[in-house]
């Protein structure tokens, strides 16, 4: 299974966002939506090895390729980002 990267251009496309993510955010009464909404990920050296990887075998910079890292990690099958090409397949490194 693999990563897929979805680039978000700045275009007059219409994205939907339930603003209801937003507010979750920053709740203090539904602290279990918070969580499944805003979750950190604290990097550690397997996820820096794993960011290497993902520079060299794609040729991405070192904080995108630590990005498409922590996704993986986090068992992400889609990323959004501004600046990686689109309908990439990033395979799990």
């Amino acid at each position: 299974m693999g990563l897929n990267l979805t680039v978000m251009k700045q275009t007059a496309d219409n994205v939907f966002l339930d603003s209801n993510i937003l507010i979750y955010c920053y709740t203090n009464t539904e602290l279990d939506k918070q969580q499944k909404v805003f979750q950190v990920i604290d990097n550690n050296i397997d996820t820096v090895r794993k960011a290497n990887a993902v520079k060299n075998k794609y040729g991405y910079s070192f904080y995108d390729s630590l990005i498409v890292a922590a996704a993986l990690e986090c068992g992400c099958v889609t990323l959004f980002s501004e600046d990686m090409q689109h309908g990439q397949t990033i395979e799990v490194v």
